[in-house]
């Protein structure tokens, strides 16, 4: 069975580092002093307070910034196959809102993860898709221009869905192979639907759109395309697709957690997608999101108030029960990458921890 820590730890990853042995005295000073630094500067942050009138205002911004986003998508379903070249320039502009709240604060991506006023629906998926594909295209080093044209493609990739049959999407028993084969159509529907609205300058992102469901073994469709044979932006936007599908309610199946979701993405879909990708989704979309709830294998139940990309596995945890279930009184937190006796053994949904 695949482990999360070897997909982390691959032959090559950037995450490893120069063993301590063949560093020098001058160079470990450096290291010690620079690590200084950074706690010099966490203490600070944790000193500084934040007034309720500033939450406020940030989650106020980033409730718009969602709501911006989603009503573009809404658009789109709805002008479909026409004036999509009149609202074209509002995404841009939306993505642009996205990406600088990204760079600095995991808030819309918690947005997703919590479903504060957030609907379950095809307009949702795709916002909260583009949320998942601009993180990604983030810690691939993007360039500014790269994460627009990814973010429009992920706004997009689903518009084809508009010509399947809604008894298809909302069926509650097995598809049939015909179901299933008109749902595959929605990639060829949407490439023509985006050169119809928007003409050959946009022939790129029809392309992506027609690419997104392909996958890197050829297993995908509707071309069973190969790894260099599908653009970057499809592959992140499918990971996407498949990640956000897994942690948001369908009406076949409930949610899963997105510790679970990254499992089930490396355990059975590894193979779809291109390793350097995966890496990133698991370090990006972090498998224990700031604020979720965990239990250890000591049986102590905590929430997550801090989380590391170089070792995504073992995030700081505030303990809330310990063993037996009781409340504790006194603050604990737990270093989880300095406690290698304890480790995180299942991520609890919220709704079902807050009483």
């Amino acid at each position: 069975m695949v482990r999360l820590s070897d997909i982390i730890k691959g032959d090559k990853s950037p995450l490893e580092e120069e063993p301590e042995d063949k560093k020098s005295k001058k160079e470990q000073e450096k290291i010690s002093f620079r690590e200084l630094q950074e706690l010099s500067k966490e203490l600070r942050k944790k000193d500084e307070v934040v007034s309720p009138e500033k939450k406020k205002r940030e989650e106020e911004n980033v409730d718009k910034i969602y709501n911006d986003a989603y009503e573009f998508v809404e658009e789109i379903f709805e002008k479909a196959e026409k004036a999509l070249s009149a609202i074209i320039d509002n995404g841009f502009r939306i993505i642009s809102q996205m990406t600088e709240n990204i760079r600095v604060s995991d808030a819309l991506f918690l947005k997703t993860v919590y479903k504060k006023g957030v609907p379950e629906n095809y307009i949702s998926h795709s916002t909260n898709v583009c949320i998942y594909a601009i993180k990604l295209g983030l810690g691939l080093n993007y360039e500014n221009h790269e994460l627009q044209e990814l973010g429009m493609s992920a706004f997009f990739h689903d518009i084809g869905i508009i010509k399947v049959p809604e008894k298809i999407l909302s069926k509650l028993e097995k598809l049939t192979p015909e179901d299933e084969r008109m749902i595959q159509r929605h990639s060829k529907y949407g490439h023509d639907i985006i050169m119809n609205g928007l003409g050959e300058k946009y022939q790129w992102l029809a392309e992506i759109v027609y690419q997104e469901h392909e996958r890197e073994g050829g297993q995908g469709y509707p071309r069973g395309l190969k790894g260099e044979q599908i653009h970057e932006y499809a592959k992140i936007v499918g990971i996407s697709d498949v990640y956000e599908a897994l942690t948001h309610n369908r009406p076949y199946r409930k949610r899963i957690l997105p510790y679970n979701a990254v499992r089930e993405i490396i355990e059975n879909y590894k193979d779809h997608f291109a390793s350097q990708i995966i890496k990133v989704l698991l370090i990006e979309l972090s498998v224990f999101p700031l604020h979720s709830y965990v239990k250890l294998n000591s049986n102590e139940i905590g929430m997550v108030i801090e989380t590391s990309k170089v070792q995504p596995l073992k995030p700081v945890v505030k303990i809330l029960y310990d063993s037996k279930g009781k409340k504790i009184r006194d603050e604990k937190i737990l270093d989880l990458r300095k406690t290698p006796l304890l480790y995180i053994t299942e991520s609890i949904h919220e709704e079902d921890f807050a009483t």
